[in-house]
Formats: C-alpha cells, structure tokens, sequence
C-alpha cells in the first residue's frame, strides 16, 4: 500500500493521462460557455449538434434564452430541446480501454 502511495497516477494507470486532459478540456469549456457542445432535440432525435454560439445562430436565439432554454429544458415555440452534450459520452468515443 505504501508503495503504491509513492508511485504517480501515471504509472498505476495509463489511461489517467488521456482522463485528465479531457477533463481539463471540460473545466475549459465551461468557463467559456460559448464554446460547449449542444445538441438539439426534436422529437427525441438530435437533429443538430454544435458549439454553443453555432446553435444560437442556426436556430436564431438569444443568449439570455439560451441559457433559460438549457437550464430548465424546457421547449421553444418550435418543439425543440437543447441540451449539453456530455464531455464524458464523447471522450469514451475516443478512447480505446482495451
């Protein structure tokens, strides 16, 4: 036990390295708020997906009702549901655990 207390996070597993990047990717993104991934719902199917600022443009919303949109979820006069894509969906895309 004492001797895995000394040994980095690194080298008791490998895939910490990718982990923690991705999570700091995240922590980044979530400062800048413009630049998150959304995805828009219709009708349960996701019908575009893109950074914050894309989605607010394509589907010509405001800010302010962008952010009221995904705090509560509720739907815009369209039908349509906006939500945070998940970082963690994404990065298991990516990573290989085998």
């Amino acid at each position: 036990m004492l001797y895995l207390s000394k040994l980095d996070d690194r080298e008791i597993d490998p895939v910490i390295e990718e982990e923690r990047e991705a999570l700091r990717v995240e922590l980044w993104r979530g400062e800048q708020s413009h630049l998150r991934i959304v995805e828009v719902l219709y009708k349960g199917e996701v019908i575009f997906t893109g950074t914050r600022k894309d989605v607010c443009r394509k589907c010509k919303k405001a800010n302010r009702t962008m952010s009221d949109l995904l705090h509560y979820g509720n739907e815009d006069k369209q039908g349509r549901t906006y939500r945070y894509k998940d970082w963690f969906q994404s990065f298991e895309e990516e990573v290989d655990y085998d």
